[in-house]
């Protein structure tokens, strides 16, 4: 290691023992949310950079990733909890224009089931509704799928890493879209392994759903015969649907990551509290603010679901 990397290391440690009064060889959970808040406090209030902060947080990992290896091959026990956390994109402004309809994303969907591939259906609806990240969604495995009851699945979301105490959140899906991912397994006979293959045959990657979803918004620009119209298959049930027009409609690309925002939204919508949309999205409640902004904007009534999204199931 060279002397300006070390000296680099030894005051990312000397902030982070300032933070918390200890150093990173015995590090818990509050250690790591105090560091992490700390990072984003300095960046709110601008005494910080974002490149900054995020060189602070990767060298800690390191670090306690370094520690965690060591002591585990010496018998004690240590868990590295800057694997669960990740600072949010630089950008933490979401504008309501920047992001797609419910329309246009019900376009999409309808595109999906127009075209056989209930794969892709699958894989939108899942990030729709419950706000997966596109690494969370292109990592579930057929060992995530819980049964609850007859009409209800739920999926564990377990951190990655080496530690034998990881953290892990389940989420119970609503009837629609346990019988959207109910579907899925049984059409494609998913019995172990990952749910989501590409086309070479491997686990999905997150360039692929990418593409995919880009596929099928340049699919419906193309033909630019549809129209802006409410459709059963997504709807907002206490949002009025806008009168019909017969404008051809050119959907903006949008990402993964859009549909991840329009769920958070639409659970802050069903009015759940913003710390525990916060930890159903695996997210701290520092970063809530660029959600409560959009909805704000609106008055919703709540009607006592988790999401006010409701999604039919194409069958």
């Amino acid at each position: 290691m060279k002397a300006r990397t070390r000296k680099e290391y030894y005051n990312v440690v000397a902030h982070f023992t300032k933070c918390v009064g200890h150093d990173p060889y015995n590090l818990s959970l509050e250690d790591t949310k105090k560091f992490y808040e700390d990072l984003i406090k300095k960046i709110n209030n601008e005494k910080l950079s974002y490149s900054t902060a995020v060189m602070r947080y990767s060298v800690m990992r390191s670090i306690c990733d370094f520690i965690e290896n060591y002591r585990i091959n010496h018998g004690e026990e240590y868990t590295n909890y800057f694997r669960e956390f990740s600072l949010p994109e630089q950008d933490k402004t979401i504008k309501e224009e920047d992001l797609p309809s419910l329309k246009e994303v019900d376009l999409v969907l309808n595109k999906c089931l127009e075209c056989n591939d209930y794969k892709a259906f699958t894989i939108f609806s899942l990030c729709l509704k419950l706000g997966l990240t596109n690494t969370e969604v292109c990592h579930l495995a057929f060992e995530n799928v819980l049964l609850v009851d007859d009409e209800h699945i739920a999926i564990s979301l377990t951190s990655s890493g080496n530690s034998s105490r990881k953290i892990t959140r389940i989420l119970e899906l609503d009837k629609d879209l346990s019988e959207i991912l109910d579907k899925y397994i049984k059409d494609y006979e998913i019995t172990a392994g990952p749910l989501f293959y590409n086309n070479r045959g491997n686990q999905i990657k997150m360039r692929d759903t990418e593409r995919l979803l880009l596929k099928y918004i340049d699919m419906i620009n193309t033909e630019g015969s549809e129209t802006v119209k409410a459709s059963p298959k997504t709807e907002a049930k206490t949002i009025k649907a806008s009168k019909k027009s017969d404008t051809k409609l050119v959907i903006k690309p949008f990402t993964m990551q859009s549909l991840r925002h329009i769920a958070m939204i639409m659970l802050l919508k069903g009015n759940v509290s913003k710390e525990n949309v916060a930890k159903f999205g695996g997210i701290t409640t520092k970063w809530m603010n660029r959600y409560e902004r959009i909805v704000n904007k609106n008055d919703v009534d709540t009607n006592g679901e988790m999401s006010i999204l409701s999604i039919k199931t194409g069958f």
